[in-house]
């Protein structure tokens, strides 16, 4: 027999139920109405997601920055090591 149909309604709920599952405090799944909402803020910081390297915990770029942000700008790119911020080495400091 065919497999039930899912709508927007039933499968906004099942994947947020899905996401509320992961018991993380910072995932979490926007609707449209949210999702249009916060592409309407303006963006905060340099664009680009800073995290730990796995290999050697340096600071590093996480994610392609943000179209037209200032990280894209100045031709950050997925992967690299941040150094120093304002001259201030980042050696030892988390993201």
């Amino acid at each position: 027999s065919p497999s039930p149909s899912l709508n927007d309604d039933k499968l906004m709920k099942l994947v947020t139920e899905m996401v509320a599952s992961l018991g993380d405090k910072y995932s979490r799944i926007l609707d449209k109405q949210s999702y249009t909402r916060i592409q309407k803020f303006d963006l905060i910081g340099v664009g680009a997601t800073l995290m730990p390297s796995s290999a050697d915990k340096r600071i590093m770029v996480g994610a392609p920055p943000v179209a037209g942000s200032p990280a894209d700008k100045a031709g950050m790119k997925y992967g690299d090591y941040i150094t120093a911020v304002n001259g201030v080495p980042t050696e030892g400091r988390t993201a």
